[in-house]
This record gives C-alpha cells, structure tokens and sequence, in this order.
C-alpha cells in the first residue's frame, strides 16, 4: 500500500523542470463517438410533379479510435500558458445504413458515410500548476474532416439506381480541457477530451426506373458532433 502512495505523491507533486518556450511535436491515440443524421429522406414519384411523397429523418453512429501527430508551441509567463497546435488525424472509419424512402412501393436508400482523416488548428490556453510540471489548458479551435458519402437507390424488386459517391469537406469548431504531464525537461504525457460541432450538411440525389416512373430519392447528411479523449506522448525539438 505504501509503494502505491508514494506513486501518487510523486505524481502531484513531481520534481521541477526548466521547462522551455519552443517547439514540441508528438503522437496521440484518440477515441471518439459521433453521430450523422440523414434527413429530409423522401422520395418523388414523378419529378416533373417535383412533390415529395414522405420524409424521414434517420441517425448513423460510429465509434471510432485513429492515430495522430501534432506540432505545438508553448509559449509561457508567470500567469499564463499559450500553445498553438497544428494536428492531423489518420480518422478510419465507416457508418452505414438502409433506410426506407418510400413505404408504398418499397424504395430503399442505402447510405454509407466513410471518414478519410483530419486536421485542424487548436489554441491551447491555461498554466502550471503551482510548484508542478502539470499543463492544465483549456482549448478551442477548428478542423476540417474529409469524406466520402456513397448512395444508391433500390426498389425491393431488384432495380436500383447507380451509386453516387460525393467528396465532401466537414468543418467543424472543437473546445476541449486537458493536461500535459511533463515527464522529463522535454518530454511530456498528454491526455485531452473535445467535443466538435459540425455546422454544414450535404445533399444526396438519387434516381432508378422501376419500368413505369421515375424515382427520384434526395437525403441530406449533417454531422451531428462528436465527443472523443485522447492521449498521447511529446517533446521538445
């Protein structure tokens, strides 16, 4: 029992480092769960009439765990610690759904959502603890996801509709809290939660003959946030 307070105390209290203004870069591993809606899914039955005939409004959720790099620079005072941050994201990962756009005549709207990475610019604001190498910062910035979105409409007598496959860019605006454990005079732990905001949404057109009209099903993706931590290792250039 005692090995493990003497842990504790070491780490609330470790010994002080002449840590220097300057560069630090490192690796991190976040993790993270958001969700996307699809919304305003409906389908025409004649495009001419230009009358959607139903809307729904769906949900695709993914948790996801990717690698990243980040390239910072502390700045410090006796009040306070700025650190701007460059950092890009290795983000895999897919959603998909089938949803149904027309109950009728059974039209179906298969959706995937497939993230391609990340990168963005924080700025990291806070201080040292007093008598301590721990980092304490608060954090806001911005970011920019890229994506594929695939589509296709089918009709359940086996027709369906080529698929549409649309780059898109997410931007999006982060805040988040974390600490930078300082291990050695340059190196250092990190651990951070964010959350992000996804402001703009995208549109999907579709269409499939099924012998007698035209179907024509629109869905429009919006990023409903993401909440995620990470945690990482850094150092000094």
């Amino acid at each position: 029992m005692g090995k493990y307070y003497l842990l504790f105390v070491v780490f609330l209290c470790p010994t002080l480092f002449a840590i220097q203004d300057g560069f630090y870069g490192g690796v991190n591993l976040f993790a993270g769960s958001g969700k996307t809606s699809v919304k305003d899914l409906n389908v025409d039955n004649d495009p001419g009439a230009g009358t959607p005939t139903e809307s729904h409004q769906n949900k695709l959720s993914k948790t996801s765990l990717s690698p990243g790099i980040f390239l910072s620079y502390l700045i410090r005072s006796p009040k306070i610690t700025v650190a701007p941050e460059l950092y890009i994201n290795w983000l895999r990962n897919q959603k998909s759904g089938r949803f149904l756009s027309h109950r009728a005549n059974h039209i179906f709207l298969n959706v995937k959502e497939k993230n391609k990475g990340s990168g963005g610019v924080n700025i990291k604001t806070g201080h040292f603890l007093q008598e301590s190498d721990v980092f304490l910062f608060g954090l806001i910035g911005f970011g920019i996801d890229y994506k594929k979105i695939e589509a296709n409409i089918e009709i359940d007598n086996g027709d369906s509709g080529p698929k549409s496959r649309k780059t898109v860019k997410d931007f999006s605006a982060v805040v988040g809290l974390g600490a930078d454990y300082f291990v050695t005079e340059k190196s250092f732990l990190n651990f951070r939660v964010e959350y992000r905001h996804y402001p703009s949404s995208h549109k999907i057109v579709q269409s499939v003959n099924d012998g007698l009209l035209e179907h024509t099903s629109y869905a429009t993706f919006r990023s409903k946030g993401s909440l995620g931590a990470s945690i990482g290792f850094g150092f000094k250039f």
